[in-house]
């Protein structure tokens, strides 16, 4: 009989992985039409103390060969659900509206789509302790490798498959962190004698990645040539080298004549949209009172009255938006606290309710260093990369993002060109030698949300590209 315990022992995995796979399938999304394509939903441990949701939505092209594309949101602190119900899933609530609608152009047309909701304390990742609630960038990027290995084993059909990780804002901390951790395991694997990880490429949208720019002089810049500041302002910020860095991050250069004239500004943009500076944004002036919220989608206004701050998925904005930050909807945690919702996603029934953005004891430490410095490791590996920008973004200016790509030093290989969507310009494309940058014309922050359908080309294109 000793002779056929290897096999039973297979036999035993393979069996556990099906059932485990059962476990994790979710029949139907509540207020969605059934899917001729399977989702899964569950948890994948990272440590003893540490689980991270995760949400699988498999292709509607050829799942058995489309590459596996990965997503993180920002914050830190701010769910991947996000990402999952308003801006690429296969069912969305969009802006102003509190009903489940399906995605004419979800993410899933030609790829595996995971969400993975990190760091622990985000949505419904959980952490058992309060210790275990507080991260930073290296820590953040240890566990979120564990979680992609964790899903191998669940998953183990995806191992060879191309994987591409992708995310907006503060992911682009999160997602090169995250591909420089593989290639280390990579490393060590070759060494070991181990599977590597198939990592191909990573994409980022209006991702922080270079503190020096993400802040000034881009928000500044913008300000200025989009007309929310006179030139006698902005000669005031340059002349005395006003600097307005990210709290907790690298510290402010700052004088008197330098907060009055920041006073001034903030006193004259209290009202825009920094996350989108041509969208729609209001409140009622009260923290304490119910916010109310208009925004102009194509031509239609629609208005919410509830909902949470904006800079919640962008806190170290804090600092310069404070009491004046807009708000937004927020019927996407309706939906995800629904019971009939958390039980199809098999969410544990003694799991905290679900917040777009975590409060409470979540802690997240930024790091000075960023993750510009993982791009030459990262073109030295072969791993493609894509950078694009909704160009009316003022959390993470597209002029910032041109600054640190500049310092790349990188060859030009196609020049600044248009790129059309129904002979319309969706935006414009600079080819590197190791990175294509795009706009996206006409859209702020959550470019994938807001152009739906232009980004999802862009997408396709790039993870589909020889």
């Amino acid at each position: 009989m000793k002779i056929f315990t290897p096999i039973l022992a297979l036999i035993l995995v393979i069996g556990l992985t099906q059932a485990g796979l059962v476990d994790d399938l979710v029949p139907q999304m509540p207020d969605c039409p059934k899917f001729d394509f399977d989702l899964y939903s569950g948890y994948l441990d990272v440590t003893a103390n540490k689980s991270l949701h995760y949400v699988l939505v498999e292709s509607q092209g050829d799942p058995e060969t489309d590459p596996l594309l990965m997503w993180f949101n920002g914050g830190p602190g701010c769910s991947s659900m996000l990402g999952f119900m308003q801006e690429h899933g296969p069912c969305i609530i969009d802006d102003g509206e509190d009903f489940v609608k399906e995605n004419p152009f979800p993410w899933n047309e030609r790829a595996n789509v995971l969400y993975l909701e990190a760091p622990a304390g985000v949505g419904y990742s959980f952490a058992r302790n309060k210790e275990d609630k507080v991260s930073n960038d290296l820590q953040s990027s240890h566990e979120n490798l564990e979680a992609l290995k964790e899903f191998y084993k669940k998953f183990p059909e995806y191992q060879d498959r191309d994987l591409f990780i992708s995310g907006e804002s503060y992911a682009g901390i999160y997602v090169p962190n995250l591909a420089y951790r593989i290639h280390q395991h990579n490393t060590m694997s070759k060494i070991n004698g181990r599977t590597p990880i198939n990592l191909k490429g990573i994409l980022v949208g209006n991702g922080a990645t270079k503190w020096e720019y993400d802040t000034t002089p881009s928000y500044l810049e913008m300000a200025y040539n989009h007309q929310l500041m006179d030139t006698e302002l902005h000669n005031t910020f340059v002349e005395n080298g006003c600097e307005w860095y990210f709290r907790d991050v690298l510290p402010a250069k700052t004088s008197e004549v330098c907060e009055k004239a920041k006073r001034t500004f903030d006193e004259n943009t209290s009202r825009i949209n920094w996350y989108d500076i041509y969208r729609k944004v209001y409140d009622d002036g009260s923290l304490n009172k119910e916010r109310i919220g208009k925004t102009i989608i194509d031509g239609e206004e629609r208005y919410y009255k509830r909902g949470y701050k904006m800079t919640d998925y962008t806190p170290w904005l804090e600092d310069i938006y404070g009491d004046s930050a807009p708000i937004l909807g927020d019927y996407v945690s309706d939906y995800l606290n629904r019971e009939d919702v958390r039980e199809a996603f098999h969410i544990k029934k003694d799991i905290h309710s679900y917040e777009a953005c975590a409060g409470g004891d979540f802690t997240y430490h930024l790091q000075k260093e960023g993750s510009h410095w993982i791009y030459h490791i990262l073109k030295s590996n072969g791993i493609k990369i894509l950078k694009f920008s909704g160009d009316t973004d003022g959390a993470v200016p597209t002029y910032g993002s041109q600054l640190w790509i500049r310092d790349l030093g990188w060859d030009t290989v196609k020049d600044w060109h248009a790129w059309i969507v129904d002979d319309q310009v969706a935006g414009y494309q600079k080819v590197y030698d190791g990175m294509t940058f795009a706009t996206v014309h006409g859209v702020g922050h959550m470019a994938p949300q807001w152009k739906r359908k232009e980004v999802t080309q862009l997408i396709t294109d790039f993870i589909h590209a020889e």
